[in-house]
């Protein structure tokens, strides 16, 4: 599908979703499998023929996650592709890549505009709060439903206001036709705001839990596995580092399933015999 986020978030700017409901869904679900195409193709013994299917499909994931015309999705997997570099490839590999990624970012940025443009005017921009684009996220908007948000903590700041609150009783829809919620609260692009607002203090705690429990279980695994179960490591906390700035940067949009699957399923492997 070819979206004109004007129906989707009042900003007039060409995005790619596919068969995804959101553009920037779409992006984090390549961002994903861009990695595991990445981890494919380093980490797995596998034929020519294999690899060059892989790697042509790695490219065209690469061109399909700029045409989704979204920052973060595009700054997440840069996030986690250096993270996976950086631990698990040796200081020669590090060097070659460091190389060619110089070389084929200044080609892209010099000679098409189009990624020049994106580079520009969405990572500078959201610092700057001056997108070109009206109602395009930036850091003063986020301040205003931050704001708004912990008003609507401090009714409940212990346990919540419950599950599906911010739908239910706020109103808020994706669709912003149907939208009813109050206009600072914008569209909740962070996790954050739904989880305040939603589980107060004790989901807060619970979320933090979680996360660091997975954090600590893949580190204290590290030493007792096998070389590409440390690289399988490597790679799910890469992913899940992207999948938190993903859902404090954007929301959720409805990606946990999804995430926590992948996720689990690479948790599995590593609990397999060797």
């Amino acid at each position: 599908n070819f979206a004109n986020d004007n129906m989707l978030a009042g900003i007039e700017r060409f995005r790619v979703s596919s068969f995804s409901w959101h553009a920037i869904y779409y992006g984090f679900l390549l961002s994903m499998i861009l990695m595991l195409q990445i981890f494919i193709l380093t980490a797995t013994k596998i034929d020519k023929v294999q690899k060059g299917k892989h790697f042509i499909l790695f490219i065209l994931l690469i061109i399909n996650l700029f045409l989704t015309n979204s920052r973060t999705p595009i700054i997440i997997t840069l996030i986690c592709v250096s993270i996976y570099i950086f631990f698990s490839f040796g200081k020669l590999a590090k060097l070659k890549i460091l190389v060619i990624a110089t070389i084929t970012f200044g080609i892209s940025y010099f000679y098409f505009p189009y990624v020049s443009n994106l580079i520009v005017e969405s990572t500078i921009g959201i610092s700057s709060g001056s997108d070109k684009y009206e109602n395009a996220s930036s850091v003063s908007m986020r301040e205003t439903q931050f704001a708004q948000s912990i008003l609507i903590f401090n009714k409940n700041p212990i346990f919540g206001n419950g599950i599906d609150y911010i739908t239910e009783n706020l109103g808020y829809s994706s669709d912003e036709n149907k939208r009813k919620s109050d206009i600072n609260l914008m569209g909740f692009e962070s996790y954050v705001y739904k989880l305040i607002i939603e589980q107060g203090i004790v989901g807060i705690v619970a979320n933090l839990v979680l996360l660091i429990s997975l954090f600590n279980w893949h580190l204290r695994f590290f030493s007792k596995v096998n070389f590409l179960k440390k690289k399988i490591i490597i790679f799910n906390i890469a992913c899940l580092v992207g999948f938190i700035l993903f859902i404090v940067g954007t929301g959720d949009l409805g990606i946990f399933l999804f995430f926590m699957s992948f996720f689990s399923l690479n948790i599995k492997f590593l609990l397999l015999r060797e």
